[in-house]
């Protein structure tokens, strides 16, 4: 489901022309965000991004400075 939502919020990423200096599409989805929307608490939340992570689905580019991770959504 999650995947699905970030495919979802990618097409707004190539609407309004959020790309990298690679050409790479990407978007922002915090996990605040995403527990709001999916209704799951933090841990779940976290499980899944990393379940998608280690499946090659999504990259996450963390940027620190308390500022939301970077996803890039790869589409099979």
């Amino acid at each position: 489901v999650l995947y699905s939502l970030l495919l979802d919020r990618n097409r707004l990423s190539v609407k309004n022309g959020w790309i990298d200096k690679y050409g790479r599409h990407y978007q922002y989805f915090t996990v605040k965000e995403c527990k709001e929307k999916l209704n799951f608490g933090h841990d779940k939340i976290i499980k899944l991004f990393k379940e998608l992570e280690t499946n090659g689905l999504i990259l996450r580019k963390r940027q620190g400075m308390c500022k939301p991770s970077i996803i890039y959504v790869h589409h099979l």
